[in-house]
């Protein structure tokens, strides 16, 4: 199956390929092309960031930086906190667009135009033609050629330094940029951290005053059958009691008919 043959099967419907517990990530439709264009076994279980760690001898991991452009077909990598991945479809050092799912959360597998915030690298098959990737640095240095055609009447030497020197500014630029936005991320991480913390230690808190009341109900329960028993057991002997009397009175009675029975005798 060729990339665009994928793009056309899969594009506006979800796709969940590893069975994990949540379903139509961006790693299911990585994972999906990986399996029927790359024909190469899924890397299963793990967050998008993670797939460099994880992917083995089969590719090549490529560090992303400033005029570092991926190739089509490259699994394209963000590092922010678990990660996200898609397949690169075409850019430049700017912009590009990529398959994806997830993205944003909940969406479908469509294309997406990207910037490279957050990306960290892509991943590419080994043994991937790099003729298209020779012809895109010519076409990069023979764009240059062009507008310094254009915009200069006889370009000169020093004009193609300006320009590299241009681009190499505004790679440092975005160099520092990328340390910004990484920091960022490293800080909200260690209070997204933190906040985890704080969440833990309340379920522990709200376990712990759970337990307790349930014991105080428990104590409640036992308290509740005595005094059931208790109740019970009164009723008995108030029973007993009455019967009691009852049998008093009976025998008090026959005495008392035995004297009369007596004294008539006695007077006759």
């Amino acid at each position: 199956m060729t990339l665009n043959d994928f793009i056309k099967k899969w594009n506006g419907k979800y796709c969940e390929i590893a069975g994990a517990t949540f379903k139509n990530q961006c790693v299911d439709i990585v994972n999906q092309y990986i399996k029927d264009v790359l024909g190469l076994p899924i890397i299963a279980g793990t967050n998008a960031k993670d797939f460099p760690s994880k992917a083995g001898d089969e590719y090549d991991y490529i560090k992303n930086t400033p005029l570092g452009l991926p190739e089509e077909g490259d699994l394209i990598i963000w590092g922010d906190r678990y990660g996200h991945i898609a397949i690169y479809l075409s850019g430049n050092v700017n912009w590009f667009t990529s398959f994806d799912q997830n993205w944003p959360t909940g969406s479908v597998c469509h294309k997406v135009d990207h910037s490279y915030k957050s990306v960290i690298g892509w991943l590419r098959k080994k043994g991937t033609n790099m003729d298209n990737q020779i012809v895109k640095q010519s076409n990069f240095w023979i764009g240059t050629l062009v507008y310094l055609e254009i915009t200069k009447d006889k370009p000169i030497l020093d004009d193609v330094k300006n320009v590299v020197a241009g681009l190499k500014a505004r790679a440092s630029q975005m160099e520092k940029e990328k340390g910004v936005a990484e920091a960022k991320v490293v800080a909200l991480e260690e209070t997204i951290s933190s906040k985890d913390s704080q969440l833990l230690e309340s379920e522990k808190t709200v376990k712990a005053r759970d337990s307790e009341l349930r014991e105080a109900l428990k104590n409640l329960k036992e308290r509740d059958g005595r005094i059931v028993a208790m109740v019970s057991e009164n009723e008995r002997l108030n029973k007993e009691n009455s019967e009691l009397k009852t049998k008093r009175e009976y025998d008090v009675l026959v005495e008392l008919n035995k004297l009369k029975l007596a004294l008539i005798k006695y007077k006759t």
